[in-house]
């Protein structure tokens, strides 16, 4: 008994001299797993037990970190020749600065029969190296890789043969600059039935897309797209589309690429498209609604839509939007790239309303103030009841004053809707009846200040606690565009007037003015008794800041 008792606790000291060698196999797994191969590698000398258990790891990564310690890829063929056991998952991605020899390909080709051998599920090839000049070309051994759930593919190009059935298991699919023949790439999907996810992007590989797939979920195409077709996909769940080019038969389609691209996705939920998009959906005739609706569809996004003179695009957009009656978010973008005059479709297109009972989110952005862009928001909140958050960016602009404009409008249409749809929410009735006046006062300040001052006065009518809110700003600014828009409605003689009408009835004891700005016109520069009275009113308001310049119109420059 005392020999067994000796023998079990020299066991027990060795145990604890090399504890490393006695983890379980699912623990070693776990933290070869999370580093970096060649450090994986580098285990085989921690302990005698740790010397090939880096050859039985199911997933081998070769990326960045990777080549930055080794410029030879020789290393990679002999990690793949001592290793022992199945590779489930295996990661190359070549980076730029990295030059192949022709050995070096021949090799590479070697690895993908390598793998197709040893079960693989999951393959990500990725090529930046420059000495590709053209796509590479994989070998057809992948074809053989029948076992594959997951494929990632940049920059190559896959010529499968008419014999080839395609990847039965095949669920996920992303294909990057990847060149396919034309008529292999219609059939391509058809013959992966139970891909779920589908990435697309072509750069003058395949510009032709042919979506055959019914278990198709998701799908996200981009790149030079001159063609599209979705056939037998009622499965797709999301799906987000853009061109950097025109898509054909833009101007020549007789029946409606609206119906045809979207008419068949029962359970959509989520659609991306943009530019060259629109003005696809707007050839040929734009239904009102489409022949079946979108009830699934919650998400929507419009991006770079021409709000300037394209009547197609504006109603391809209303009728997504009438045909997605369970819609919760709408996200719009605009895009102006020109100066022509506006086209309105007109007062009709605006009065047939549609319903979204179910729209909480809108965002606007790139919003330049046109009519049309008003006018669409307007009609997006005007058949929202129950909005709760509205977003409007506006689009950078060289005129400020313009761009002042704009914020007001949209702020007047946002304020209009508050005091009536958002009432016929469940709120407390006597606040539903006058929201604006129930607005926090440094919400009310936020808004009046961003406004031109003739603009904050007439604010004055929105309600009964509006009334005098104006009149307690701390800050006025009579600049350039004050005048400008006074003179193109009074005479210059009523200058003097408007100022002191506006100065008189500031309530300096609740608010005094503690900046002023007044860029007094040449007309008016000679007025100098007016001028002391206001600067004399100022003292007594506590003024802080104060600017007085004279414009003087054939210079264009203001003198201080």
């Amino acid at each position: 008994m005392a020999i067994a008792g000796n023998g079990n606790s020299e066991a027990i000291k060795s145990a604890k001299a090399d504890i490393i060698s006695y983890l379980p196999r699912d623990v070693i797994a776990n933290i070869l797993k999370r580093m970096p191969i060649q450090y994986v590698v580098r285990t085989s000398m921690l302990s005698r037990k740790w010397r090939y258990n880096w050859s039985t790891i199911p997933e081998l990564e070769f990326g960045q970190q990777f080549f930055e310690n080794f410029d030879s890829v020789s290393i990679i063929s002999k990690l793949l020749l001592l290793h022992s056991g199945p590779i489930l998952k295996f990661v190359l991605q070549i980076p730029s600065n990295i030059s192949f020899t022709e050995r070096e390909v021949i090799d590479i080709n070697q690895w993908i029969l390598f793998l197709s051998r040893n079960g693989l599920k999951e393959l990500t090839f990725e090529n930046s190296s420059g000495v590709f000049w053209k796509p590479y070309k994989l070998p057809s051994h992948l074809f053989s890789c029948l076992q594959l759930t997951h494929l990632k593919l940049r920059r190559c190009s896959l010529f499968p043969s008419v014999k080839f059935e395609g990847f039965p298991n095949l669920i996920n699919l992303e294909l990057h600059s990847v060149a396919l023949a034309p008529e292999l790439f219609r059939g391509f999907f058809f013959r992966c039935p139970r891909l779920e996810r589908l990435i697309v992007e072509t750069y003058g590989a395949s510009d032709q897309l042919y979506i055959h797939s019914p278990n198709l979920r998701h799908l996200h195409a981009s790149g030079s797209l001159r063609s599209i077709s979705i056939e037998n996909a009622q499965g797709l769940i999301t799906l987000t589309i853009s061109s950097c080019c025109p898509l054909r038969d833009l101007e020549h389609s007789r029946s409606s690429n609206m119906i045809k691209l979207l008419g068949r996705l029962p359970n959509l939920e989520k659609l991306s498209l943009d530019y060259f998009l629109h003005k696809y959906l707007a050839a040929g005739d734009v239904p009102k609604r489409l022949p079946a609706a979108l009830n699934s569809l919650k998400m929507l996004a419009l991006s770079k839509i021409d709000f300037r003179n394209s009547y197609g695009e504006i109603s391809s957009a209303i009728c997504l939007i009438r045909s997605s009656p369970n819609l919760q978010e709408l996200e719009i973008s605009a895009y102006n790239n020109d100066h022509s005059a506006v086209s309105d479709p007109g007062i009709e297109f605006w009065e047939e309303k549609c319903t979204m009972g179910q729209l909480r989110t809108v965002k606007f952005t790139s919003v330049e103030g046109l009519t049309t862009e008003l006018k669409f928001i307007k009609y997006i909140l005007a058949c929202s009841p129950l909005l709760e958050k509205v977003y409007v960016e506006r689009e950078e602009v060289a005129d400020a004053s313009a761009g002042l404009m704009t914020g007001f409008m949209i702020s007047k249409e946002l304020m209009r809707k508050m005091a009536t749809g958002f009432g016929k929410s469940k709120m407390v009735h006597s606040v539903t009846k006058d929201v604006i006046s129930n607005l926090p006062t440094n919400v009310i300040e936020n808004i009046l200040g961003r406004v031109p001052i003739q603009e904050a006065v007439k604010t004055s009518i929105l309600s009964r606690k509006w009334l005098l809110n104006w009149s307690t700003l701390p800050e006025l600014v009579f600049d350039r565009q004050f005048f400008d828009l006074l003179k193109s409605r009074n005479s210059e003689s009523k200058f003097v007037r408007v100022l002191n009408k506006v100065l008189l009835l500031h309530n300096g004891v609740n608010g005094p003015i503690l900046k002023l700005v007044l860029c007094v016109p040449d007309l008016l520069s000679k007025n100098e008794e007016d001028i002391s009275e206001w600067i004399l009113l100022l003292s007594r308001k506590g003024v802080k800041e104060l600017t007085l310049a004279c414009l003087f119109p054939f210079t264009g420059e203001d003198v201080y």
